[in-house]
């Protein structure tokens, strides 16, 4: 019989208890729908052979006492390991499998109930044993041959179902099992209220024969606990699924079963463990083991056998949580139940306080009681308070109704009175509380408080101790009645309590700097205050406060003085309507102040007040304010007063100068250029790009918030752009846009813009204006659209484009820079006169952009592995078009080695390899387009330092153009660097292979930005500083040709031009301009987005 834990029926019938219920009177035994015969293959458990129907009468439930099964056939007994019962639910019946007796007979005498009028259909089952070799061929069957039942029993037996075959050649899947990742891993003591722990857990590894699903598991909870022990006891799995298990009448078997089952595919696992709450038993064991193999139940999902797990098994030692080749088959580690504890410890809820002589309801101490297990109690508590006198004069302080209260401000213990020792004496004294006191389980605070009379005087102390082990008697566990000794064994104190009259400290905030502020302002801060009741014993009051001001002007254009509580215009205000304070014409004048309520400051804290007023329009420039608490060396008088029972305090008041104010007409401000990369480092872009950064102001502001309403942008000088290259220009505060001018300059390369005045501080943008914060700056991006660069369009390429801040130079901006401020209303000019440029950007028609080849996979994934005899790849790297087609005609490169013998005369063949084409891009060597080494001369192929230069120009092959390789818009091509070599023989060596920028990052020394001589671009042979030997800028050297190559400067790499690129710019300005090395569009790799003037390296070891 099995029943349900309490509130957990799972309407299953399985065994529910019998309880008072009226007994049937009658069963009827017939047949069930016999399972199909089957093969009985070994190792495999709970094979079907018969199907019975159990009827109980209308009148009663039947209880089922025992069913005899009977092997019959012509197989022999020793093919099973057991037989067994199975449920509707496919839940065994019996618990322990049954082994066949001489009589060929099995009695499952585990009994089960049929609840009246209804019919229940159980399967009689076999567990097959791991090798049937020797009866393979076989067929048994398992009858029913008797029921034993106290009701009239109608029954026509045997009933026999299906005969099925032994079978030794069927593989069916496996199921190892091991202890789960949540086990505990070792015996542990649990107290009575535990919660949710888990007491063991099991993970489930199928092998690789077929994916099985997980039907159910049965745990043997072996210790001494009882049900009632336990509580909400559930199998959950690893994804958090919880079951609620059905328990056998002994309250020993919790067996689960997984709804559709629990899909393990092969080789993969899953864990389930099961846990609970400790309700009772101390003393008592908890202990769930897996009694047999055959309680975790797995189904084949290819041949559909129930499978009966196995698991690495150690020899028998107790309650060691291992697999054993006996019952327990897994012994798992054991809960111990103890009984409830009781922890105390000082509680930082009430720390050190100063107290008031002859306070009620002071705090005296407060303590942490802990129960563990169950709610402990306890009728005696013996408390002692150690007290101090500060001037040993003998008085004796008393402290009555002294209290204990629980977190919700309960009494539970008390009053009782300390009536203080003898004169002087500073020895404890002893309260004990008899009440009864219930703590409950987890963490408590209990509270004491109690009456001063007026006999402490300043600087006595009290405090509060106790060892709980000790002064805590009587005390006994809530559930289990134990007693229980509570600890700490040594003593608890509570916090020392100092006796402190009333008292408060006034000075001038040090938070409160010295500023200026913008005549006609109104609410702002003049002075600010700290009220300190710190050393206070007693919470404290101001009803009138008192302030000196001092000034240089008149006193009178101060108006409308308001203390606050706080240092915002929004804190409340402590003195309003006809309490507000306007000072006289004198330069020094004591200001009384009124308060509308008493402001308290509790003991123990501090709070600060600001003096804010309303400044004249009258008010001069430099005129000065400040705010002290003396006059003369003598400090002004506050009214404060203890907040309990209204006694004067007299306080003390700082003779410390506080920040002054300093007034001016209206504000200023100042621009700057802003350090941000890249602005302010010459970038290159596309034209007829959108919002291009030009440059990045930064603006400064003082004494006032100050709009810009008048700002003059001219075109930088640097270069010699035109205002027709520019379509419009935006100006931006962070993410918004201010404002934008379309055809913004006019023919003299200036442009005016007008903002609005807002009303906004400067720390939300708003559009159409630009705010720059008091004492503060702010950031303002300029932008512009650049024009195209096509045929009837206005971009120019490689032309270098800025705009500047106007501040009196070419552009004459004196003046034409305003503000207004947002609390003066004056509009001032920029105090800055000078032009503030950036460095602007250069324009072409397309650009390219560089990288290295570092991503994991694809064309452009990063090169690995060692170098080999044989062409080698040395290094990747992308080049892609941006805005516009763009041409390669070189690349340069420098290959380094490391522990490997210099190359000498014998050169590796190099070649560029365009992956996006499929070719190469180079494929002479020597001295031809590869090296432009000297011929017979191999040491002009090196630098200084001994390392290859490698120069790779674009063949004029059947592949490409002479010198050109072309990108179209948008593509990015990926390139590779190879090199055939062979191996020196020298170990440990590896190749650094460096693509190179322009060393110094300088413009080709033919071209010039401005001027008459004005050249932005150029062809290639000019461009190139090996071909320019008899050019503009270098006098041909003796015994060279025109194209002298390499031989003009030998060794040094950086007299080489590493990358030259065109944005075919030429061809936009005629539909009938066709781009080729030549033509004057041609540039140098300076600033190339990504390629920096120390270039791009790959190291490959060899």
């Amino acid at each position: 019989m099995a029943v349900t834990p309490p509130g957990d029926d799972t309407g299953d019938d399985t065994g529910d208890d019998t309880g008072d219920v009226a007994v049937g009177t009658g069963l009827t035994v017939t047949e069930g729908s016999h399972p199909s015969a089957t093969l009985a293959v070994q190792n495999a458990i709970n094979v079907p052979f018969t199907r019975v129907k159990f009827t109980a009468s209308s009148d009663g439930d039947v209880v089922v006492d025992s069913v005899t099964v009977e092997r019959t056939g012509l197989g022999a007994d020793n093919p099973f390991s057991g037989i067994v019962l199975l449920d509707e639910n496919g839940n065994r019946v019996n618990q322990i499998s049954k082994t066949l007796n001489s009589s060929h007979q099995a009695v499952i005498t585990d009994d089960f109930i049929v609840k009246a009028g209804q019919t229940r259909e159980m399967t009689v089952a076999g567990d097959m044993v791991a090798s049937l070799s020797a009866y393979a061929g076989q067929i048994a069957f398992l009858s029913v041959v008797a029921v034993n039942t106290s009701a009239d029993l109608n029954a026509t037996l045997p009933l026999t179902g299906a005969g099925n075959t032994i079978n030794a050649t069927v593989s069916i899947g496996g199921v190892t099992l091991s202890d789960g990742s949540l086990d505990p891993g070792t015996s542990r003591t649990k107290e009575v209220g535990t919660t949710a722990y888990v007491f063991t857990s099991l993970k489930a590894t199928a092998n690789s024969n077929e994916d099985v699903l997980w039907k159910s598991i049965s745990f043997n909870q072996s210790g001494s606990a009882a049900i009632g022990d336990l509580a909400n006891v559930m199998v959950e799995d690893e994804k958090g699924v919880k079951y609620n298990p059905i328990i056998s009448s002994d309250g020993k078997y919790y067996t689960v079963n997984f709804g559709n089952g629990i899909k393990l595919e092969k080789g993969k696992n899953f864990e389930v463990s099961i846990r609970g709450d400790v309700n009772d038993g101390s003393g008592r064991t908890v202990d769930f083991d897996i009694y047999r193999y055959e309680d975790v139940v797995f189904k084949g999902l290819s041949n559909g056998y129930d499978i009966k797990p196995s698991a690495t098994e150690v020899a028998v030692s107790a309650d060691d949580g291992d697999f054993h080749a006996t019952s327990p088959r897994y012994d798992a580690y054991q809960v111990e139940i103890s009984k409830g504890t009781l922890t105390v410890s000082k509680s930082s809820t009430i720390g050190a306080e100063n107290l008031p002589s002859d306070g009620d309801s002071v705090n005296l101490g407060a303590f942490e009681f802990e129960a563990k297990g169950e709610p402990v109690s306890f009728t005696s508590w013996a408390m002692s308070i150690t007290t101090t006198d500060n001037d040993s004069g003998g008085e004796n302080g008393k402290i009555t109704n002294v209290t204990v209260y629980d977190s919700t401000g309960k009494v539970v213990a008390g009053p009782l009175d300390f009536g203080g020792g003898a004169a002087g004496s500073t020895a404890p004294f002893t309260m004990t509380f008899t009440d009864s006191i219930t703590v409950p389980v987890g963490k408590n605070i209990y509270k004491v408080k109690g009456d001063l009379n007026s006999s402490w005087e300043t600087n006595d102390t009290i405090a509060l101790s106790f060892t709980p082990s000790t002064a805590i008697s009587s005390v006994t566990g809530g559930v289990t009645g134990n007693t229980i000794t509570p600890s700490p064994s040594s003593s608890v104190s509570g916090p020392t309590m100092t006796i402190k009259a009333g008292s408060l400290t006034i000075s001038p905030a040090g938070t409160f700097a010295s500023t200026t502020l913008i005549a006609n302002s109104t609410n702002v801060e003049l002075g600010r205050f700290t009220l300190s009741a710190s050393d206070s014993g007693a919470d404290v009051a101001v009803t009138v406060g008192r302030v000196v001001q001092r000034t240089n002007a008149s006193g009178a254009t101060v108006a409308n003085l308001t203390f606050r509580d706080g240092n915002s215009p929004t804190s409340p205000a402590l003195n309003t309507g006809s309490n507000r304070v306007n000072p006289a014409s004198s330069p020094t004048e004591t200001l009384v102040f009124n308060f509308d309520n008493a402001f308290a400051i509790p003991k123990g804290t501090s709070k600060t007040i600001g003096l804010f007023g309303d400044l004249s329009s009258t008010a001069t420039s430099t005129s000065f304010y400040q705010y002290i608490l003396h006059n003369g060396g003598t400090a002004v008088d506050w009214t404060v007063k203890t907040v309990a029972d209204a006694n004067a305090v007299t306080e003390s008041a700082t003779d410390v100068a506080g920040g002054g104010v300093t007034i001016q007409t209206s504000g200023g401000y100042k621009v700057a250029a802003e350090n941000v990369i890249p602005v302010n480092a010459e970038q290159w872009t596309y034209a007829g790009q959108k919002g291009v950064t030009m440059n990045i102001l930064k603006w400064s502001a003082t004494s006032e918030d100050l709009a810009i309403t008048d700002l003059r942008l001219q075109l930088d000088v640097t270069g010699s752009s035109t205002r027709a290259e520019y379509e419009a220009v935006e100006l931006w505060d962070g993410g918004l846009m201010v404002t934008r001018k379309i055809d913004p300059f006019d023919v003299n390369g200036i442009t005016d813009i007008t903002l609005n005045v807002c009303s906004d501080t400067g720390t939300t943008p708003t559009a159409g204006c630009f705010v720059i914060p008091k004492n503060g700056s702010k950031l303002m991006t300029i932008k512009a659209d650049l024009a195209p660069i096509a045929v009837s369009q206005n971009g120019v390429g490689g032309e270098l484009l800025g705009i500047d801040y106007d501040g009196g130079g070419a552009g004459n901006g004196k003046g034409k820079q305003k503000a207004r401020g947002l609390q003066s209303g004056v509009s001032v000019e920029s105090e800055t006169h000078s032009d503030v440029t950036g460095t602007g950007v250069m324009a072409f028609r397309g650009i390219p952009k560089v990288r290295k080849c570092e991503e994991a996979s694809g064309n452009c994934a990063a090169l690995s592995g060692s170098a080999v005899n044989g062409e080698q790849p040395l290094i990747r790297f992308a080049v892609k078009a941006e805005g516009g087609d763009v041409k390669i005609n070189r690349v340069t490169f420098i290959v380094s080695t490391s522990n490997i013998t210099a190359m000498g005369t014998q050169l590796p063949a190099f070649k560029l390899y365009s992956f996006t084409n499929g070719n190469y891009m180079t494929n002479a060597t020597g001295n031809a387009a590869i090296y432009f080494g000297g011929a017979g001369d191999y040491t002009k192929n090196y630098d200084s330092s001994g390392r290859v230069i490698v120069r790779a120009i674009v063949d004029n092959t059947s592949n490409y153009t002479a010198g050109q390789y072309k990108i179209t818009a948008g593509a990015e091509h990926v390139f590779e660097l190879r090199g055939i070599f062979t191996d020196d023989g020298t170990a440990g060596g590896s190749f650094t292979t460096t693509l190179l920028g322009e060393g110094g990052e300088v413009r080709p020394e033919v071209l010039a930005l401005t001027g008459t001589s004005k050249l932005l671009q150029a062809s290639v042979a000019l461009i190139d500083a090996e071909q320019r030997c008899g050019g503009p800028n270098d006098a041909t050297e003796a015994g060279e040709v025109a194209a002298c190559g390499y031989a003009k400067k030998p060794g040094t790499a950086a007299s080489s031009t590493a990358f030259i690129w065109s944005d075919i710019s030429s061809e936009a300005t005629s539909a009938g301009n066709t781009n080729t090395i030549n033509t004057g569009d041609w540039m140098n790799g300076y600033k190339v987005p990504g390629l920096s003037s120390t270039g791009i390296s790959h190291t490959k070891a060899y």
